[in-house]
């Protein structure tokens, strides 16, 4: 992986990559250089070289280095310039055609438009007037399949990747900077839109470089495929279908950290603002290089988030740091054990929210408020792997983690032969509750709960929970979406009573949730566990090729495509495999999906 910038600036540099891309095709691409208020052609080709190529060229104070390598069927691009003064530019890849259909990820463009992947503002969560797109790509389906291009993760081009839409004047361009246009949808005045131009002078040089390609999917789903498939072939070495989606969502994630704890960090999804989530990112990150994690990882050693069970999630994460041959933070491990002991009474973790003191921010379900004495399930599972993790870093915990285990596996309602959301809301089935488990299992390679409880659970759950759209999240004991009033506590009532039943964390199917129940009944052994697995695990696929945060189990509407903790599922089953604990069974059927 590249991931140092070194080199030249690179400037602009045409390629009129005919034959190359598409038998049929008039495409012309360019590479060029955008100023203010100046655009730059450098250099041009008739058609794609058969082997390695470089082409050093001088135009006026740059020097220009441009790399083509084809490759797997892509032609790889990387093209470097080194200036002789001082100035400011950045990079742009365009396409000039005759006729086609223009497309970015999320489909087409019928306008000017410019798309972007940041809104340089990690505190602001209301941005839905900005244009803006998963991947930093364009295409063109001219019928016959798709000429495409895409540039390397936003984080390289220090969040600033946009991609320009000028469809009545048949070009399109991706770009390593901004030029702080907004030529279509009236952007909100909160969002921040402003030129960067990156800057260059002797010793300080810039570098664009990504994939160019050709696709010959029957629709956009299988489109997004093959792009995902280019990407985790370049930047991962990974190849199946099911893997390049885990990693190509996630590293086109990949962020310049703008609060500055760590040079980078993984964003949640396209949806989110320009910020890293605890939460998420513990998930997010195990797809993703060692080294890359370990940036995560520091944002969240460093920043000392509390609430909720983040400040858990930020210790565990530094023994797998320690255990993938980083460097975890001492001083932020031991900050977040003190945080954690804080909140242990009678070996169980009771969590709560300083920032806000708000009582439904105790976990990621924050649909359901509890009070301030109850145990979520989940987050118990989650404290006693955190408390083996402290111990094998040398921390040296007040309560030991046999003894939350203990606490964990009394959770288990015997009466209802399953594990409820918490200890107080006993007539709630949760599928999150066994997630401990699983992740001690994988750091730890023997698991927390008894196989019987698991057995009980899974059935359960399986018998009670399951729709044709994935499991309900939570349910009532006889399979009913819980009221509303379920998710109150005396005094306080929970602000999502709007949200319909099915929708969201109102019963609604989680594909990062329900694969992590499954895949511990998997481990576990539990007869029937693999056979769900499989079927939830293609579900999303069989839709539009990819996967979503959730889907309505009320309308099998689903939401949030391409939610980036997700592509933990493939890292797990992997990882499993690897240890010999169970087998993949899921890349080989998601990689038959057409």
């Amino acid at each position: 992986m590249h991931h140092k910038k070194r080199g030249f600036v690179v400037l602009t540099f045409l390629i009129a990559c005919i034959s190359a891309i598409s038998a049929s095709s008039q495409t012309k691409i360019l590479f060029k250089a955008e100023q203010p208020g100046k655009s730059i052609t450098a250099a041009s080709l008739a058609s794609w070289p058969d082997k390695k190529t470089v082409i050093k060229k001088q135009v006026g104070n740059f020097n220009f280095e441009i790399t083509l390598e084809p490759q797997n069927g892509y032609l790889y691009y990387k093209i470097k310039a080194g200036s002789k003064s001082k100035d400011s530019l950045f990079l742009a890849l365009e396409f000039n055609y005759d006729k086609g259909t223009a497309l970015n990820f999320n489909g087409t463009v019928a306008k000017e438009e410019i798309y972007r992947q940041s809104v340089h503002d990690p505190g602001n969560y209301f941005f839905d007037s900005l244009p803006r797109q998963a991947v930093p790509m364009m295409a063109l389906n001219k019928g016959k399949g798709w000429d495409i291009a895409f540039s390397d993760a936003p984080a390289f081009y220090n969040n600033y990747t946009t991609q320009y839409f000028k469809p009545q004047e048949k070009k399109m361009q991706i770009a390593s900077g901004d030029n702080g246009l907004k030529p279509g949808t009236q952007v909100g005045d909160t969002i921040i839109v402003r030129p960067f131009y990156h800057q260059v002078s002797p010793g300080r040089d810039h570098e664009f470089n990504g994939v160019i390609m050709h696709s010959n999917a029957r629709n956009i789903g299988a489109m997004r495929q093959d792009v995902f498939r280019a990407i985790a072939r370049r930047w991962g070495n990974i190849n199946s279908k099911f893997g390049a989606t885990a990693f190509a969502t996630n590293y086109m994630l990949y962020r310049t950290n703008e609060l500055k704890a760590s040079k980078y960090w993984v964003v949640a999804g396209i949806d989110y603002c320009n910020k890293q989530y605890s939460r998420d990112a513990f998930w997010q990150s195990m797809v993703l290089p060692p080294a890359m994690e370990e940036q995560c990882y520091l944002n969240e050693a460093r920043q000392q988030t509390p609430g909720a069970e983040r400040p858990i999630f930020a210790l565990i994460w530094a023994y797998r740091t320690s255990k993938s041959g980083g460097k975890p933070d001492m001083e932020g491990a031991a900050k977040s054990l003190a945080y954690i002991e804080k909140h242990i009474v009678n070996n169980r973790y009771l969590a709560f929210d300083e920032q806000s003191g708000r009582k439904n921010f105790k976990s990621w379900f924050d649909l359901c408020m509890f009070t301030d004495d109850d145990v979520v399930t989940y987050n118990q599972g989650l404290l006693v792997v955190a408390l083996h993790a402290a111990q094998e870093l040398g921390l040296k915990p007040s309560v030991t983690w046999q003894d939350a285990a203990k606490a964990y596996r009394g959770l288990f309602y015997n009466e209802g032969g399953y594990f409820p959301l918490s200890e107080q809301k006993k007539d709630l089935v949760a599928v999150d509750a066994m997630i401990g488990d699983l992740l001690h299992i994988l750091i730890f390679n023997t698991p927390l709960l008894e196989r019987e409880q698991v057995r009980l659970h899974f059935q359960k759950v399986s018998a009670v929970a399951k729709t044709e759209n994935g499991f309900k999240i939570v349910c009532m004991p006889d399979g009913s979406y819980a009221p509303n009033e379920k998710f109150d506590i005396p005094g306080y009532k929970s602000p999502h009573w709007n949200v319909p039943f099915g929708e969201y964390a109102n019963g609604g199917s989680y594909y990062l949730y329900d694969m992590l129940f499954l895949i511990t009944a998997y481990a576990h052994g539990i007869p029937g566990a693999d056979k769900l697995l499989i079927w939830r695990g293609k579900m999303d696929f069989e839709r539009e090729g990819t996967y979503y945060e959730h889907i309505n189990t009320a309308t099998g509407k689903p939401g949030k495509i391409n939610q980036g903790w997700n592509g933990a599922i493939y890292a797990i089953m992997h990882q499993l495999e690897t240890q010999g604990k169970a087998k993949d069974i899921l890349t080989p059927v998601i990689e038959k999906i057409q």
